[in-house]
């Protein structure tokens, strides 16, 4: 069950066991709707057709959903920690900040998550991305909107790397459709892009989406767990958040000794720590990223690990933070010797 207004809401919300959308649905814009509808039934929830007043307010049932959330008030009905300030259900200058998606991984200020009750994951992965891609099209449906996604068609580094196909700055400089950056990393095919190699060296680029199952190169393989999503088609992860871990398993290393994050980050806070073999393995790393000044905004930065990697080996990536760490593009293993 779906709740956007910031209390709980009264038992019974759910008649029966929700209906899981069609995974193989192949549509640009994903129908949130019916989500809604099976989350949502009730009448002491966001919506019942049968004029009983919505939670908070919020019906998610009639038509004209994205108008009664888009730039629009939350109501804190009964809760003593109400912000002075009401959070927007959907916030077109501000998306992270949207009331919706805090109570969809359950980083809200005040109140609970959803569904009610929060048991660790708001919404089957297919569920939660199909809900995020119908907000998305919500805010950019109205003059202003900016794209929830993280990294963004017009982000600083574009949909895979640092370099592209036209080179830094692409087809429309930095900010534009590849940003300096683009698809292939720096220097284009033999640059930073998907699995690519670093002339005369022994440089590994791991796409942060392998975690997800998408863009492996060659052998590695990749799982996740916790809530984190794939975004801008696929090519980077996004809303990563405490808990979750990104899995690259079965990579050849040969010395390398250090780690590049390629992220953008629209907050402050939270870090990244990198275990070797498994989430409780032993940590390489420990990464605190800065704010690039929106979630669209990509950059570098490197970490050195305490070891040199050899062999086959697994790489877990660790979060932890009161709200999303940030949005992740592309790791790289390298030498420190430039071998």
């Amino acid at each position: 069950m779906l709740l956007l207004a910031a209390g709980l809401a009264p038992a019974g919300c759910v008649d029966a066991e929700p209906e899981i959308v069609d995974e193989n649905a192949e549509a640009e814009v994903c129908d949130a709707l019916p989500i809604f509808a099976q989350r949502c039934a009730g009448a002491a929830c966001h919506g019942s057709g049968d004029g009983t007043p919505p939670t908070g307010g919020v019906d998610l049932l009639a038509p004209g959903v994205a108008e009664r959330l888009v730039d629009v008030p939350a109501s804190y009905p009964g809760l003593d920690c109400a912000p002075a300030t009401p959070a927007l259900l959907l916030d077109t200058v501000n998306p992270p900040s949207s009331l919706m998606w805090a109570k969809l991984t359950n980083t809200q200020e005040c109140g609970d998550g959803m569904p009610v009750p929060y048991q660790g994951a708001a919404l089957p992965e297919d569920e939660l991305e199909c809900v995020i891609s119908w907000m998305q099209a919500a805010v950019l449906g109205h003059d202003g909107g900016t794209p929830i996604g993280s990294g963004g068609a017009a982000g600083t580094g574009g949909n895979s790397g640092n370099g592209g196909d036209a080179g830094a700055g692409g087809d429309a400089g930095a900010g534009g459709d590849a940003g300096a950056g683009g698809d292939a990393g720096a220097g284009g095919d033999m640059g930073m892009g998907t699995g690519g190699m670093m002339p005369g060296g022994a440089s590994i680029v791991i796409e942060a989406e392998c975690a997800h199952g998408e863009g492996c190169a060659g052998a590695i393989t990749g799982s996740n767990t916790g809530v984190s999503v794939l975004q801008d088609d696929g090519t980077t992860v996004g809303y990563i958040g405490n808990g979750v871990t990104l899995v690259y398993e079965n990579i050849e290393t040969a010395g390398q000794d250090q780690i590049t994050f390629n992220y953008a980050k629209g907050n402050e806070g939270g870090s990244v720590e990198v275990h070797l073999g498994s989430a409780t393995g032993e940590v390489l790393a420990t990464f605190t990223p800065e704010s690039t000044g929106d979630w669209f905004m990509w950059t570098t930065a490197t970490e050195t690990l305490n070891q040199p990697l050899t062999g086959e080996q697994t790489i877990v990536l660790t979060f932890v933070s009161e709200a999303d760490v940030f949005n992740l593009d592309w790791i790289e293993l390298s030498s420190s010797a430039g071998l």
